[in-house]
C-alpha cells in the first residue's frame, strides 16, 4: 500500500496525504499473459475461476496513515461547512471553490510530479463520501475535476501534462469536458473541417456541460474529417479565441443540484490544429470508454456519503415524532424501511472500499465491469434513499421545511445525470459474455450429438444444477460463521459458468438484443460481486474484534442469503429461459410494440369490441 507523507501544499492544515514521488504515470496496460482471475474479479467468477486475494480485504499498512488522513478530511468538512453558510448564492460558490483550492483538492489524485499530492483511490473514496454528505452539488463538481485531470494525465502528450497538470493541481485553470453531444449521448456529431488555409475548424454542440462558464478550456471530441477518413479526436480547445466563436448559453433551471451549472457550448468555427489534439486517435476511443467508466468508484462513495446524511436525519426523526403514545421507531414497518436502506448502504460501502483497496494494490487492473457494477448498485441505494424518505416521513418528506425536499432533488438530479440502467446493464453482461467466449476452456463448438459417454456417463443438468461441487474452498480464507455463504457463493459461480456455456453455444446471437438475459446476468454478477465484498469485509471485522463486527456478521448473512437465492433463480431460469422463447418469439420486442403503437396498446379487461 502506498505510504503517505507530509507535503507542502496545504502548510495551514499541516496534513499528511501525499503518496511517496513515484514515476511519470504512464497508460497502465492490462497484461494479457495474466489469467483471467488476476486480470478481473467479476470476469474470474464468470468462468468459476478464483484468486486466492478475493477475500482479503485491502487496508492501510499503517494506523497512522489512516490518522493523517482523518485529520486532513476533519479540517477540509470544517471548510466545507463554513462556505456552505454563506447565504449569497454567488458567494457561497466562490467560498467553495476557495475550500477546495486552498485544500488542494483538485490535485489530489496527481501525480507529485506535477505538484500534485497522488493520493491513494482509498484516500479518494474517503474524500469524496464526505463531500457526497455535505452537498451532492459539489460532488459532482469534484468528480468532473479529477475525470478532467485523470484524462490529461493518462493520455495527454508530455509538453501538454507539462502546461496543464500543474495548473490543474494547484486550481488555477478548470477544463470542462464536452465528450458526447449529451449526457446520455452514445455519439458524437461535432465536426472538423478544414479550412482554406491551415487550420482545421470544430464546428458542433454540446448540450448539459457543467461549469462551461467558469472553464478556461474545453475538452472536446469532435470527428476529424479532414481528408478522406473521418476519426474521432480529442482536442484541447482555449475559452479565449482570437477567430471563431464559443458560446455558451444561460445555465438551465435544475430541481436539484443547484450549486452547480448546466449549459449549451456552442463551436463556430472554432480553429485548431495537429497541436491541440490530446492523444492519438486510438486514445481517443479509450478516453470515450473512460470518460463513461472511470471515477464510477468516485460517484458511488459520494452516493454513500449523502446516503448516511440521509438516514442520519431518518433516525433522528424517528426518534422524535410520536404517533399517538408510540414513538415513530417503534413501528415495524418504518424499521424495516430503515433496515431495507441501511443493508444496502452496508453492501455498497463495502463494494467501494474492496475495489478501491484493491486498486491500491495494484491487483485485478481490469475493472471496467466492477466499475458499473458499482454504478449500478449505487443508484439503486439511492433510489432506495428515496423511498425510505417518503415512508418514514410521510408528507414532511415534501414539506420545504425540511431538508428532505433537497435531498430528493438533488438524489433525483445526480440519477438524471448517469448513464440510464439499460446502458449499466450491457456494459456488465456484454463484456463478461465475451470474457467467457475468449477464455473458456470448454469447447463452445461441441457436438450436439448424444454419445454413449456423455448418455451414461455425464451427469444431466438438473443434477448439475441440484447438487453442484464446490472445487475453491473459499470458507478457508473467511470467518467460520461464513462457511455456508462462502459455499453457497461457489455453487453460484459453478452455475453462472454453466449458465454462459448454453447461452454462448444455442443463443449468442439474440443475447445482443436480449434486454431479459443481460438484466439476469448483471443480477447475477452484482450479487457474487457483493457476496465478495462483503465476507472479506465482515471477516476483517470479526479477525479485528472491531465494535460491530457481530452486527457485520450478521448483515453479510442477511445479504448472502438474499443475493444467492436471486442467482440461483437467475441461472435457472435462464436455463429454460430461451425453450419458451421458441414457442413466442414476441417476448422480445414488448417495448417495441410499446413504442410503435404510440401508447400501452392492450384493450381495457372488459373491452369487448373486436
Amino acid at each position: 500500500m502506498r505510504r503517505i507523507f507530509r507535503t507542502q501544499q496545504v502548510r495551514q492544515f499541516g496534513r499528511s496525504l501525499a503518496a511517496r514521488s513515484e514515476a511519470e504515470p504512464a497508460k497502465e496496460k492490462v497484461q494479457e499473459t495474466l489469467p483471467i482471475e488476476k486480470r478481473s474479479i467479476t470476469r474470474g467468477l464468470a468462468l468459476n475461476r478464483v484468486d486466492k486475494n478475493y477475500l482479503l480485504f485491502p487496508d492501510y499498512d499503517d494506523d497512522s496513515e489512516l490518522e493523517n488522513v482523518r485529520k486532513y478530511l476533519s479540517k477540509l468538512g470544517d471548510g466545507i461547512d463554513s462556505a456552505l453558510a454563506v447565504e449569497d448564492p454567488k458567494e457561497r460558490r466562490k467560498a467553495l471553490n476557495e475550500c477546495l483550492k486552498s485544500n488542494s483538492v483538485n490535485g489530489l489524485a496527481i501525480s507529485t510530479l506535477f505538484g500534485g499530492l497522488n493520493a491513494s483511490r482509498k484516500d479518494q473514496v474517503q474524500l469524496n463520501e464526505l463531500i457526497g454528505s455535505k452537498d451532492l452539488s459539489l460532488s459532482v463538481q469534484v468528480n468532473k475535476d479529477h475525470l478532467a485531470a485523470y484524462i490529461i494525465q493518462t493520455y495527454a502528450t508530455p509538453e501538454q501534462k507539462d502546461e496543464f497538470l500543474p495548473k490543474l493541481a494547484s486550481g488555477e485553470i478548470n477544463i470542462a469536458l464536452c465528450f458526447l453531444d449529451d449526457n446520455n449521448a452514445t455519439s458524437t456529431y461535432s465536426k472538423v473541417t478544414q479550412e482554406a488555409g491551415r487550420n482545421g475548424l470544430l464546428n458542433g454542440k454540446k448540450q448539459n456541460v457543467l461549469n462551461a462558464r467558469d472553464a478556461d478550456y474545453f475538452l472536446v471530441v469532435a470527428r476529424n474529417e479532414l481528408g478522406n477518413t473521418s476519426e474521432l479526436y480529442c482536442y484541447i480547445v482555449p475559452k479565449e479565441q482570437k477567430s471563431g466563436k464559443i458560446k455558451i448559453s444561460e445555465p438551465k433551471t435544475t430541481q436539484g443540484l443547484n450549486g452547480v451549472e448546466f449549459s449549451d457550448v456552442e463551436f463556430v468555427d472554432v480553429p485548431v490544429n495537429l497541436d491541440d489534439i490530446c492523444g492519438s486517435v486510438v486514445d481517443t476511443h479509450d478516453m470515450i470508454n473512460d470518460y463513461v467508466t472511470a471515477n464510477r468508484i468516485n460517484h458511488a462513495s459520494a452516493a454513500i456519503g449523502c446516503v448516511k446524511r440521509v438516514l442520519s436525519s431518518l433516525v433522528d426523526f424517528a426518534h422524535k415524532r410520536r404517533i399517538g403514545n408510540t414513538l415513530l421507531a417503534q413501528n415495524p414497518s418504518v424499521e424495516s424501511s430503515i433496515n431495507h436502506l441501511s443493508v444496502d448502504l452496508f453492501v455498497l460501502e463495502s463494494m467501494v472500499y474492496y475495489l478501491a483497496g484493491m486498486a491500491d494494490e495494484k491487483l485485478y487492473p481490469l475493472n471496467d465491469i466492477e466499475n458499473m457494477i458499482t454504478q449500478r448498485l449505487a443508484n439503486k441505494t439511492l433510489r432506495q434513499a428515496i423511498l425510505s424518505i417518503s415512508e418514514v416521513a410521510g408528507l414532511d418528506a415534501v414539506d420545504t421545511a425540511f431538508d428532505y425536499a433537497k435531498h430528493i432533488k438533488d438524489i433525483t438530479s445526480v440519477l438524471s445525470l448517469g448513464l440510464p440502467d439499460l446502458t449499466l446493464i450491457r456494459a456488465v453482461a456484454l463484456p463478461t459474455v465475451d470474457s467467457y467466449v475468449k477464455n473458456s476452456k470448454a469447447p463452445l463448438n461441441k457436438s450436439k450429438y448424444f454419445t454413449p459417454k456423455r448418455v451414461f456417463f455425464t451427469p444431466t443438468e438438473h443434477q448439475d444444477y441440484k447438487d453442484p461441487k464446490a472445487i475453491h474452498f473459499l470458507a478457508e480464507c473467511a470467518d467460520p460463521a461464513l462457511e455456508m455463504f462462502c459455499r453457497e457463493l461457489e455453487y453460484s459461480t459453478w452455475r453462472l459458468e454453466r449458465t454462459l456455456e448454453k447461452v454462448c453455444v444455442r443463443y449468442a446471437t439474440e443475447l445482443k438484443t436480449d434486454f431479459y438475459t443481460q438484466t439476469a446476468l448483471a443480477d447475477i454478477l452484482e450479487a457474487q460481486l457483493g457476496m465478495v465484498a462483503t465476507i472479506a469485509r465482515s471477516t476483517r471485522a470479526a479477525a479485528l474484534g472491531l465494535r460491530t463486527s457481530e452486527a457485520q456478521l450478521g448483515w453479510t448473512m442477511f445479504y448472502c442469503y438474499e443475493a444467492s437465492r436471486k442467482a440461483q433463480v437467475n441461472t435457472e431460469i435462464l436455463q429454460s429461459y430461451y425453450d419458451i422463447l421458441v414457442t413466442n418469439p414476441s417476448i422480445l420486442t414488448q417495448g417495441k410494440l410499446v413504442l410503435n403503437e404510440n401508447g400501452y396498446p392492450m384493450e381495457s379487461p372488459i373491452e369487448r369490441n373486436w
